[in-house]
């Protein structure tokens, strides 16, 4: 074996034990950045289709485009006395090549356009399949204060819940409840701003970007008979789960397809989501 190819494979080695050891995104971008446009080709050219009319256009155009080229071109080479004629490959030599910068042009602006999103989203570039785990129990736990502070409020109102999710934040202020418990880490919302306890209020009553739950005051009843009265939408984390926060207090995270079969269909009831939801 040749000394380049054992030094390249102990390269490769040394980035594996070090992805290992420290994080998976290591591995996944360098894969995502050579064969992420498979799964992009993948999922998005089936939904294409093709407008035969524009397609007819843009060939006619290029044609025409080439024949005006060509004459022009060979009214030029013969005005500076050239003794051989213009050929017809060098005409097709310099609209492949005008073709080609307006394709490298598209491409071009397409990849700032896409730079400046990725610079200025909220979401992580990379996700740690460790943290999520993390954030799925702190978010457990800011649904279980919340849960708290609906119990407070039901002992002071002879055993109602919060009829709003107004009234419900106002309690949350009053009761000095941080404001934080009412963002999910693994979203994109952030905790309410603001230097006073009022203007936080405000902000959290703007729903996105700083409430990544659904109050339900009314109660939804799910499949296995019991009451949900806060979720979570699926989008959170990233469609695998979300966190519920039922009527006696405890929360519980059901997996996509059970949110889907057992919490999906009843979110449909009338008049049970009057909170603004948000998702990632």
């Amino acid at each position: 074996m040749r000394p380049i190819f054992v030094k390249l494979l102990v390269g490769v080695l040394i980035l594996l034990v070090l992805a290992c050891l420290l994080d998976p995104w290591m591995i996944e971008v360098p894969a995502w950045l050579a064969f992420g446009w498979i799964a992009h080709a993948t999922r998005v050219l089936p939904t294409m289709a093709i407008n035969w009319g524009g397609v007819t256009l843009m060939i006619v155009a290029i044609l025409l485009a080439s024949v005006l080229a060509h004459g022009c071109a060979t009214w030029l080479w013969r005005g500076l006395g050239k003794e051989t004629s213009w050929r017809s490959r060098w005409t097709f030599t310099g609209m492949a090549v005008v073709l080609l910068m307006f394709v490298a042009g598209t491409a071009a602006t397409g990849v700032v356009h896409q730079t400046g999103w990725l610079i200025n989203s909220k979401e992580r570039l990379t996700q740690d399949r460790r943290w999520e785990q993390v954030n799925r129990i702190r978010c457990a736990s800011n649904m279980r204060q919340i849960g708290t502070l609906i119990k407070l409020y039901s002992m002071e109102n002879w055993g109602r819940r919060p009829d709003s999710f107004e009234t419900l934040v106002k309690y949350a202020a009053w009761a000095e409840f941080g404001t934080e418990c009412f963002t999910c880490p693994s979203s994109a919302e952030e905790k309410a701003p603001g230097p006073t306890t009022r203007e936080t209020v405000e902000q959290l009553l703007q729903g996105k970007p700083y409430v990544s739950f659904v109050y339900v005051p009314e109660g939804l009843t799910v499949a296995n008979g019991e009451v949900v009265v806060m979720y979570e939408p699926l989008e959170n984390h990233d469609m695998q789960g979300a966190n519920l926060l039922f009527a006696d207090g405890h929360v519980e995270f059901y997996s996509g397809d059970q949110f889907q079969k057992w919490v999906r269909p009843a979110t449909t009831q009338p008049a049970t989501l009057p909170s603004p939801s948000s998702s990632r």
